[in-house]
């Protein structure tokens, strides 16, 4: 299965990459044997049989211009089937591999998966990490840090504002 996880993602980024390709194949003016003629030449040799036939297939049905979302469903459904999961993480800097060892070693513990870490780098977050899988975030980042301090200090300046200053200020002395 990795063979066939790799040569469609392999063939998903050239028509990512290359928009003449992408559109000739994706477009209704060429009919679909022609299609599958140009993949059966182009892949046969280079390609395991099982990828050129899945190609063969998706061509036939129209289906290359969402090529690269076939390409993604079907490495997420080889990964459950696996136990596997896709786990982004941000970082300011890129990390090491200790760290990311450590990284992969918490989220294999913490939700009971093999981690497939994609690593990102954006020095927007100014440290610490952010890990994604799905619609699961874990923000331990400087950014998100710095985000709740001043949400707190938001919320105790309203809290100053809205009442009297006496009362605010008697507040203030008696925390």
């Amino acid at each position: 299965m990795h063979v066939v996880l790799d040569e469609l993602a392999a063939v998903a980024s050239v028509f990512r990459t290359c928009d003449d390709i992408a559109a000739w194949f994706a477009g209704p003016l060429v009919p679909a044997e022609a299609k599958t003629a140009v993949l059966e030449r182009a892949c046969r040799s280079r390609l395991s049989d099982l990828t050129c036939d899945a190609l063969g297939v998706i061509a036939r049905h129209g289906r290359l211009g969402i090529l690269a979302g076939i390409a993604e469903a079907f490495r997420h459904r080889v990964y459950d089937v696996q136990g596997r999961a896709e786990v982004h993480v941000t970082s300011a800097v890129p990390l090491s591999d200790a760290i990311l060892a450590k990284v992969r070693d918490a989220v294999r513990r913490r939700l009971d998966v093999e981690p497939v870490l994609v690593e990102h780098v954006d020095p927007a977050i100014l440290g610490g990490l952010v890990v994604r899988r799905g619609d699961q975030v874990i923000d331990v980042s400087t950014r998100n840090e710095l985000r709740q301090i001043q949400r707190t200090i938001a919320r105790w300046v309203d809290t100053m504002v809205a009442r009297p200053m006496g009362a605010a200020a008697a507040e203030a002395v008696s925390e």
